[in-house]
Formats: structure tokens, C-alpha cells, sequence
């Protein structure tokens, strides 16, 4: 079941997306999570893995600007009444795009 964000799961929707693209660091089986990481691996002088000033595979400012597109929907998906994953994206007429889920 679908049902609409609100604004006190907003929290919680950002903390399950970082928390679920970070589980796939270790396999990310060439998602654009893989890429990323590839990326930071070609530039040493990032911070390492574990430090303080480490940065979420995803961050914050990229969930922020999935959520604030123009005509971004938010859910949260339910089965027996438990958040089992999320989905932000958008409808223009009769096409949408999935701008992220989990």
C-alpha cells in the first residue's frame, strides 16, 4: 500500500533511503552506487571511510532535491502496516519518473 509522506515521516523516509544505498557499498553490482564509489576511490584526498567528515553515498542534498522537484510525490510503502520501503517521483501528464526508491 501506498500512502503519502508526511511531514513528521520525513525524517525517517531521508534516514531509510542513506541507510538502504549504504548497505550495497560492499555489492553495488554496477548500480550508480558503484560509480560513486569509484569516483571517491580516484580522489584520495576525500575523506576515508569511517571518519567524522564522511559523506553519506547519498546525501542529504540529493534526497532534499528529489523531495522538492516540481510535482515530486513522496510515499512511504506499507505491507501489514510496516514501512517496507519508500518512493519519490514525479507524474507530468502520463508519464512519471521514479527519482528514487528503496
Amino acid at each position: 500500500m501506498l500512502v503519502p509522506l508526511t511531514e513528521t515521516e520525513r525524517p525517517a523516509l531521508i534516514a531509510d533511503f542513506q541507510e538502504s544505498f549504504e548497505h550495497f557499498q560492499g555489492n553495488p553490482q554496477g548500480s550508480f552506487v558503484g560509480e560513486r564509489l569509484a569516483a571517491c576511490e580516484q580522489h584520495p584526498s576525500g575523506p576515508s571511510e569511517g571518519s567524522a567528515t564522511a559523506q553519506p553515498i547519498l546525501p542529504l542534498s540529493d534526497i532534499e532535491e528529489s523531495l522538492n522537484a516540481p510535482g515530486a510525490l513522496a510515499y512511504r510503502i506499507l505491507e501489514d502496516g510496516e514501512v517496507v520501503g519508500n518512493v519519490i517521483l514525479t507524474v507530468v501528464g502520463h508519464r512519471g519518473e521514479v527519482l528514487l526508491s528503496r
